[in-house]
């Protein structure tokens, strides 16, 4: 028998016709089975998952009853199919494989076009895999709370697979057809960079560099203003060449405005390579020109930027310096996302001078407004770096509890690199608690995902990393914190945080 999820809940026989599961709470239990991919679901779970806080007289009988109902349907629909649904202890499973339910087909053809080099072929692949969507994950059961982790990820899962897909045709010279498709998904998806990047290169090479950079700012506006984060640029070598080039479009038609646009991602590839001198030239020559057209609250972002980069470089007290004129500049011109924006940064530099409750004091500033805004991806930043101050105030429980914290909140933006930086700064609670071997697998852990993504920690930026990691080398010796550092790396953030309930 086959099981459709990606969409409301559907049952076919294997000659594809389709199964009537009768009873709201049959069809629930069957649902919740599919979530947990053929792992025995506890009785206690079952119930409450169906019943909630209203069950019935008797539940663990009512539960029996819908699990034979199940069973019934099923065996009604083809042979063997009362023995699905498996009694074992602590309660039931769906025994099925993977490629019994279309989720488990949508995985797989996704992983198989991720080690697919061709990009026609990887293209079609993708093209199969999104096909077998009939709608929203578990569509009939948004409202369940059992079945959001689930639509939570599949369709994390379908977005992902969406931006792949608009990537393999991108190379296949497919720009043309592709700004029509892609409009509508960055409309509805308009913090998505990895989506707003093939939509700007659609733009780009089907001669649109105008509209390209136009939704670069929109993106960019959007992070500060919502999230209070600026945007990172993926594919470096692309940035530059292309950014380059519209810088250079833009300095020649003497449109002033189109080159700070220009300069933007210029800046930051230029600070992920390492570049800082380049990105501060960059970076003084945007305030320059944003001062020159007025754009005040731009002015103090770029100040602000001017400080992160001293920041980087090791000089502390400029750092302060310019985002304290940062924040000026933003209270000056109301311009409350760089307000914040400036906050955070002299949250970051205190911490690094040691001046742990003025770090504490600016970072706990923006949470509010972040909050009111939906700024969960800021949130988790903020979370994670008041995780640090609490570990070197020695306090390990706080450390524990903020960076598990900033580490939910992370995993539900699905940026990878947040939730190592998370995985980090709960190394530095465990080392701090006197479990060395486990920070080690933690730091492993956090490594490998940062490397998933192609974003290692540059060099300036390993500073509570080094601390920590010199400090668990210490503790237990090159050898042994190589071989716990080595078993981390090969363990997903799940299973670490799993460690944690």
């Amino acid at each position: 028998m086959r099981f459709g999820v990606l969409g409301p809940l559907a049952v076919w026989t294997d000659d594809g016709t389709q199964v009537k599961v009768p009873e709201a709470k049959v069809r629930a239990l069957l649902a919740d089975l599919l979530t947990q991919s053929g792992r025995a679901v506890s009785t206690d779970r079952l119930i409450d998952d169906l019943w909630g806080e209203r069950p019935p007289r008797n539940p663990l009988g009512t539960l029996q009853a819908r699990v034979s109902q199940l069973r019934r349907t099923l065996a009604d629909a083809a042979p063997g199919g009362r023995d699905l649904v498996v009694s074992r202890v602590p309660g039931y499973l769906l025994e099925i494989s993977p490629d019994a339910v279309d989720a488990g087909r949508f995985e797989a053809l996704v992983e198989r076009a991720r080690k697919t080099d061709d990009p026609r072929s990887r293209a079609a692949l993708l093209a199969d895999a999104l096909a077998l969507w009939r709608g929203p994950a578990y569509a009939d059961f948004e409202d369940d709370e059992f079945a959001r982790a689930a639509i939570a990820r599949l369709g994390e899962q379908r977005l992902a697979a969406l931006e792949a897909h608009a990537e393999a045709r991108l190379e296949l010279g497919e720009h043309s057809t592709l700004t029509g498709e892609l409009a509508g998904l960055v409309e509805r998806h308009p913090l998505r960079e990895r989506l707003r990047a093939a939509y700007m290169r659609a733009l780009y090479r089907a001669g649109r560099p105008t509209e390209a950079l136009a939704t670069y700012g929109e993106l960019r506006d959007r992070l500060r203003d919502e999230l209070g984060l600026a945007v990172v640029p993926g594919d470096l070598a692309r940035v530059e060449r292309d950014g380059a080039e519209s810088l250079a479009i833009f300095t020649e038609l003497g449109d002033a405005w189109g080159r700070l646009v220009a300069m933007d991602p210029l800046e930051r590839a230029a600070e992920i390579a390492g570049d800082y001198e380049r990105a501060g030239r960059l970076r003084q020559e945007g305030v320059r020109v944003a001062e020159e057209l007025g754009l005040w609250p731009e002015v103090s972002f770029k100040v602000a930027g001017l400080g992160r980069i001293a920041l980087l470089t090791g000089d502390l007290d400029r750092a302060r310096t310019l985002h304290e004129r940062a924040l000026r500049l933003a209270v000056e011109h109301s311009s409350r996302s760089s307000r914040e924006f400036a906050e955070i940064g002299l949250g970051l530099v205190a911490r690094r001078q040691g001046r742990l409750d003025d770090a504490e004091a600016h970072l706990r500033s923006p949470l509010a407004w972040l909050g009111r805004v939906g700024g969960s991806a800021g949130i988790a930043f903020i979370t994670a770096e008041l995780g640090f101050v609490a570990e070197l105030r020695g306090d390990a429980e706080r450390a524990v509890a903020l960076h598990l914290e900033a580490y939910d909140g992370a995993a539900a933006t699905a940026d990878p690199r947040a939730v190592a930086l998370a995985l980090e700064g709960l190394a530095g609670a465990r080392a701090l608690a006197g479990r060395p071997a486990s920070a080690a697998s933690l730091l492993g852990t956090a490594a490998a995902t940062r490397e998933s993504v192609g974003a290692p920690l540059p060099p300036a930026e390993r500073g509570d990393v080094d601390r920590i990691t010199t400090s668990v080398r210490q503790a237990l010796g090159d050898e042994a914190f190589a071989t716990a550092f080595t078993e981390g790396r090969s363990r997903t953030p799940q299973d670490q945080r799993a460690t944690f309930a």
